[in-house]
């Protein structure tokens, strides 16, 4: 793989790392860190949000459009197979 002592070295320094830099902060400006990071993490952008709903929308109409010309004209195989072969061809696995 690799040369280990020059792994183990930088993986000490990297241990060493975020203490140092943690020693360094005042709780304060940790907390402010902290803060921003979690804010960022479980936030997401109100035009995000939007694109993502309308995303799942779509592909839940499609899945009815499926379902339905499954309905119509192969009522005689599994629908799960069916569906998982559609999705296959879809992404070009067959």
């Amino acid at each position: 793989m690799g040369d280990s002592a020059a792994t183990e070295l930088g993986r000490r320094g990297g241990l060493k790392g975020g203490k140092a830099r943690a020693e360094k902060l005042s709780p304060k400006r940790r907390s402010e860190i902290a803060r921003e990071a979690a804010r960022r993490r479980w936030s997401k952008p109100e035009q995000q949000q939007s694109e993502a709903s309308g995303s799942w929308l779509e592909k839940a109409r499609g899945a009815m459009e499926l379902m339905e010309y499954h309905d119509k004209f192969c009522p005689q195989l599994d629908l799960r197979t069916w569906f998982k072969d559609v999705v296959a061809v879809y992404e070009g696995r067959k």
